[in-house]
């Protein structure tokens, strides 16, 4: 069970999500060619299903929990005040 909360209609994150619009636009993707390495921009990309975003350096476990991140627009700037930079 990889999501604990899901069914639990007690729990904040079970509330949130049903009451919180659960729809969207992409409006930037970036890829990691290489560990480590600066984050690389693009227009589109391939999404290879249950692994990864093709050209992406990383290699996640089928069915793992970290393939793909979506982040809201209205979150970057606390998203990147938790990691210490700035994001506009």
């Amino acid at each position: 069970m990889p999501f604990p909360f899901f069914g639990d209609d007690k729990s904040t994150i079970a509330r949130l999500l049903s009451t919180l619009p659960q729809t969207g636009r992409v409006e930037w993707i970036g890829i990691r060619p290489v560990r480590r390495e600066p984050l690389v921009s693009l227009p589109e990309v391939e999404v290879l299903t249950d692994k990864h975003l093709r050209g992406d350096h990383a290699r996640p476990k089928p069915g793992g929990k970290r393939q793909v991140t979506l982040i809201q627009h209205e979150h970057l700037s606390a998203v990147g005040a938790f990691w210490g930079s700035m994001v506009l």
